[in-house]
């Protein structure tokens, strides 16, 4: 009786995935995981804030890697930068920052007045992202779906464009002398 409750139930499981669209769910997962990464995709984060300063007329002076953060279901780094600009820019970069494709936050500011009408910021960044789950269920759990709320979100998220997979940044190609030091 229960090993006949058990296969009726894998049955029913076999048909709703039979019956869902994997290209969609596929692009769906991808939109959650470019605003919200499994990883903590370095990279990509600081490709994004150099593009984000630069386009807010900001230069990146240095940045450093900060401790792990955690709050709730979410884990994070902070990064730390050193940028200088345009002092009536500043709140755009903040903006900017704070309103990107990548779940980050604006965690620390010290503002510093140069002569004329620059300004040199020390910011704490603080880039999210949520490990992936280390078990995806049982066979007697029940199939996780997706609801209203999870659709509209998913549906914001594709009209923005999704420009946070900033490529990165290439090291050009150096001859480095001969294959065989011995010839």
């Amino acid at each position: 009786a229960e090993l006949q409750s058990k296969a009726e139930l894998l049955e029913v499981k076999a048909q709703i995935l039979e019956g869902l669209d994997e290209d969609d769910l596929s692009s769906k997962l991808n939109y959650a995981l470019l605003f919200f990464p499994s990883d903590k995709d370095f990279t990509n984060v600081l490709g994004l804030l150099q593009n984000i300063t630069s386009k807010s007329s900001f230069g990146i002076l240095s940045f450093a890697l900060g401790t792990q953060t955690e709050e709730k279901e979410t884990q994070g780094y902070l990064i730390k930068l050193e940028v200088k600009g345009p002092r009536f820019l500043l709140p755009q970069l903040l903006a900017s920052i704070e309103s990107s494709d990548r779940v980050m936050r604006v965690t620390s500011i010290e503002v510093n007045l140069l002569s004329g009408e620059s300004v040199d910021v020390f910011l704490g960044v603080n880039a999210l992202y949520s490990s992936a789950p280390s078990s995806f269920g049982t066979t007697d759990s029940p199939l996780p779906t997706l609801t209203q709320e999870d659709e509209q979100l998913i549906a914001t998220l594709a009209k923005t464009g999704g420009v946070s997979k900033q490529p990165a940044v290439s090291v050009p190609t150096v001859p480095l002398g001969k294959s065989d030091p011995f010839q």
